[in-house]
């Protein structure tokens, strides 16, 4: 079987990105893996993998996106034979010329308090509604998201679906190591609360003045790039980082604060919990779906002085994680059965 993957997004870093390298890393060598890319550089992830190769969109950007997934993608998969297109970025084109197989991973761009633009949401609120008309398969990571996907669509009886939840260990855990960081990984953006972790994080250090506040992430809005910079002056700010600096801070970290308000699954909880790490997560709905009562939770309906004795003191406790945690061998392993499923 020929599955053809759109890899776009792993140029861009984030939670996406983490999602699809690994996914494809722990396909099996049975099927024949072919994965867009938008540049050269993410090739280096599958060298490994002899039965994965890898090609290179020319002129993709944000302008033509649209056209590569509408139109060019899909023609490269009738030109290639692809029995499959898995699309992990949560759309699915009008022009079907395989079987396509979509990944939800949340509901959250289209919506008003996502903080992204009116054409933003606009876009997004098309993508879903291709998702529900043309894709013949939908992996669904979080329970929750699938629940709101039946509630808004009403067809997800007659698709098949597969819920397979991300894996934990996307950074390995090193021999040795130390706890110097504050740790606040996230993509930059309003609804991340990185301005309230900020601040946890400057309450925090009063209790621990050795610990450096260390904030990392792809700088989506350059407005609130720019006023963490100019307030917030010792913060050490890394912007974007590669995966083997992103691996040296986890493992590093005293503890990882993410108090994003809205997600589709908080992948640093994930990674911070793989670790054994303290982490310091946002008290959703999801949050505690997921990840039960592994993390420290902040309370987002209430003040940063009214949480943080609760958080002072669990932060005292140390870790109560569970021995074994979720793997992407085994995310990989599913999804790969699922695409499978869904051709035959």
């Amino acid at each position: 079987m020929r599955i053809l993957v759109d890899g776009a997004t792993l140029s861009k870093g984030g939670g996406v990105a983490v999602y699809v390298k690994n996914i494809v890393r722990n396909f099996s060598s049975r099927n024949e893996i072919v994965i867009l890319l938008k540049d050269k550089k993410s090739a280096s992830f599958f060298s490994d993998k002899k039965n994965v190769r890898t090609a290179v969109m020319p002129f993709y950007s944000v302008f033509t996106r649209i056209f590569y997934e509408q139109l060019i993608i899909p023609v490269y998969a009738l030109v290639i034979k692809a029995d499959a297109l898995f699309l992990p970025k949560q759309y699915a084109p009008l022009l079907r010329t395989s079987k396509i197989i979509s990944t939800v991973h949340d509901f959250v761009p289209d919506k008003r308090v996502s903080g992204e633009n009116f054409l933003t949401r606009i876009y997004w609120s098309l993508q879903y509604n291709f998702i529900r008309k043309r894709s013949d398969g939908i992996v669904f990571p979080a329970l929750l998201v699938r629940d709101e996907y039946e509630k808004r669509f009403k067809n997800l009886g007659r698709k098949k679906s597969a819920y397979i939840p991300d894996g934990f260990d996307n950074y390995k855990k090193r021999d040795v190591q130390k706890e110097e960081f504050i740790l606040i990984p996230s993509t930059i953006k309003k609804r991340k609360n990185i301005k309230l972790s900020l601040e946890l994080a400057l309450l925090m250090r009063k209790d621990y003045p050795d610990k450096k506040i260390v904030v990392f992430g792809r700088e989506d809005s350059k407005k609130l790039v720019l006023d963490i910079k100019e307030n917030y002056k010792d913060v050490d700010f890394l912007g974007y980082v590669s995966d083997g600096r992103a691996e040296q801070l986890f493992n590093d970290a005293f503890i990882v604060l993410y108090l994003s308000s809205r997600e589709g699954y908080g992948l640093p909880i994930a990674e911070a919990i793989s670790l054994k790490k303290r982490v310091v997560a946002a008290k959703t709905k999801l949050n505690k779906s997921i990840y039960t009562d592994m993390p420290i939770y902040y309370n987002l309906k209430r003040t940063l002085k009214e949480n943080y004795p609760s958080i002072s003191n669990k932060l005292k406790e140390g870790v109560k994680y569970e021995e074994k945690t979720r793997g992407w061998k085994d995310a990989g392993e599913e999804t790969e059965l699922f695409i499978e499923s869904v051709v035959r």
